[in-house]
């Protein structure tokens, strides 16, 4: 699969805050007009492990098919790959 790199601009505000386990925010795109998305990111530990799920909603099912379109979730994956690689760099065992 060839690597494309793409980069956007995006403005997000902290909505809500609930330490140490949950944060919402709204993400909206400088160069597209789509809406605002509502992003929850719950952190849950269990048995020392903490597991980061974030739900993301969209303005409607077109805009969320074109995120998906674009594969924007790549550009995600990657960054969680990256965190991952931090996390375990900076984790004493």
């Amino acid at each position: 699969m060839a690597q494309v790199n793409l980069t956007w601009e995006c403005t997000a505000f902290i909505a809500r805050v609930a330490p140490p386990e949950r944060f919402v925010r709204t993400e909206a795109w400088e160069d597209w007009d789509a809406g605002e998305l509502l992003v929850t990111t719950d952190l849950i530990e269990r048995g020392g492990k903490t597991t980061l799920t974030t739900n993301v909603l969209f303005p409607s099912r077109e805009v969320r098919d074109a995120v998906l379109k674009a594969g924007m979730e790549h550009g995600v994956a990657d960054g969680y790959d990256k965190l991952d690689e931090y996390l375990a760099s900076v984790t004493t065992k």
